[in-house]
């Protein structure tokens, strides 16, 4: 009723291969594919669930570390700071109407040096003032373009950074300039006999006697502070003033982007 079928012969060196490898995977079957190139590995174990894929480059020490190096924000030093907006937005430089007024003269002899700081020391409420608080005066002929010549090509190594009144200030140092310092001292009534001096009077009618000594005229190093507008990169020179001991940022300032050790862009 039933039609028999031979069964086709096994190849006898297949059938002793598999049962080989039978036995060294200890029943459980194991397929590898295995790409001869170097750069492509593909695993496939069905005993487990894991599936790995990897891509490997010719310098795999170079992209692994390469990988780690990620951008982030960093609040950088306030001496990096100044350094890196200068490169970034370097100021062009105005001088305000205050330096002129109080330290810019035509000719800086003893006399209009004298002259000048005692209009200036009268306008500045300085005689109801205690002589602790009467600070030294510079007068120039440095004259507005000059002086923002000497500012404009300053090298950023003379320039701090501080802050002041909440606003960022930019001290910039300007040498070889002719100028003459002048410094008011009080004295008594006896002492006024003796030195040649001014009466000046307070607010209330009180006579006060100033010595104001004019020093020699100098080529020196000064240093022109103002307001410095970080991001409209613009600097502003008001006045003179002592070098800061060291830079201040305000902290808008100091935000950047990192990459490692690399400063790349402000935040």
């Amino acid at each position: 009723m039933y039609e028999q079928v031979k069964k086709p012969k096994e190849n006898k060196s297949r059938s002793v291969a598999n049962s080989v490898i039978q036995k060294k995977s200890s029943g459980k079957r194991s397929i590898v594919f295995h790409d001869n190139t170097p750069q492509f590995v593909i695993t496939d174990n069905r005993s487990s669930t894991i599936q790995k894929a990897r891509f490997e480059k010719p310098n795999q020490a170079l992209s692994r570390h390469v990988s780690q190096l990620q951008e982030r924000e960093k609040i950088i030093s306030h001496d990096d700071a100044k350094r890196e907006w200068l490169k970034l937005n370097k100021p062009t430089y105005t001088v305000s109407g205050k330096y002129k007024t109080d330290h810019v003269l035509d000719t800086i002899t003893q006399s209009t040096a004298r002259q000048a700081s005692i209009e200036r020391f009268k306008q500045d409420g300085k005689p109801d003032q205690a002589s602790a608080r009467w600070n030294l005066m510079t007068w120039t002929e440095c004259k507005e373009d000059k002086l923002k010549n000497k500012a404009n090509g300053s090298d950023n190594t003379g320039k701090m950074a501080n802050v002041f009144r909440g606003k960022q200030q930019l001290t910039t140092k300007l040498s070889n300039i002719k100028s003459r310092t002048v410094t008011p001292v009080s004295l008594t009534f006896n002492e006024s006999k003796q030195y040649e001096h001014e009466v000046l009077r307070k607010s209330n009618g009180e006579k006060i006697y100033i010595q104001f000594q004019v020093a020699a005229e100098t080529k020196d190093t000064i240093y022109g502070v103002g307001e410095w507008k970080v991001k409209d990169k613009e600097a502003d020179i008001y006045h003179y003033g002592a070098n800061p001991a060291a830079n201040e940022m305000k902290a808008e300032y100091r935000k950047w982007i990192v990459d490692g050790e690399d400063i790349i862009r402000p935040a």
